[in-house]
């Protein structure tokens, strides 16, 4: 299992282990070097994960301010090594799926100065690595002022995809602590038409 722990103002990517996936042990930072961009520290969360055929396995974090990064693994989370670059700028909260095809998928929230996290996009790469090939498409948006959209969550069954989000902001919640938690059936042959 893979988490953010924070202490203080500090975030860092974790890894515990589990024979039964209720009792963990072995936690160890993931990266002990966290990387150092324009004099400022990043601080990795929300990690999601992909495991390919082979048992690679492919983790998309988010770094706040940059967008989503990834790492890989060969020895099924043993050890990870951090991929170069920056898979989708100024995405965040990240929820990632392996489509039928071998694609990767990967819904986030779009924190680009346009939209300020009122947008879920989903974007595919044939590689994992490189989702400039297809058009990001928008998921889901809210056009009310003060509302934001945040951490998606895909669970899918063999009849249905649904993605789980947050919403902040919106009238009736100013004073709720926890936002507020919505469902969406996702028709997941029309996203992943794209580039097919």
């Amino acid at each position: 299992m893979v988490y953010r722990q924070t202490t203080g103002h500090e975030h860092s990517l974790h890894l515990a282990f589990s024979n039964d996936g209720r009792i963990f042990s072995g936690e160890e930072r993931l990266f002990k070097d966290e990387d150092n961009v324009q004099g400022t520290l990043e601080y990795p969360s929300v990690p999601t994960g992909v495991i390919y055929k082979g048992g690679t396995i492919r983790l998309y974090y988010s770094i706040p301010g940059i967008g989503i990064k990834s790492a890989i693994s060969d020895d099924m989370g043993i050890s990870w090594k951090k991929e170069e670059g920056v898979r989708i700028r100024y995405g965040t909260d990240p929820s990632a799926i392996l489509l039928p095809d071998g694609r990767t998928g990967i819904f986030y929230v779009d924190t680009t100065p346009k939209s300020k996290g009122q947008r879920i996009f989903f974007s595919i790469s044939g590689n994992g690595l490189d989702f400039s090939g297809f058009a990001p498409m928008r998921v889901l948006e809210t056009l009310e002022p003060g509302a934001w959209l945040m951490d998606p969550e895909v669970i899918s069954d063999d009849n249905n995809t649904l993605l789980y989000f947050s919403v902040m902001g919106i009238e009736g919640m100013q004073h709720r602590v926890l936002p507020g938690t919505l469902r969406s059936v996702i028709d997941m042959e029309c996203l992943c038409g794209q580039g097919a």
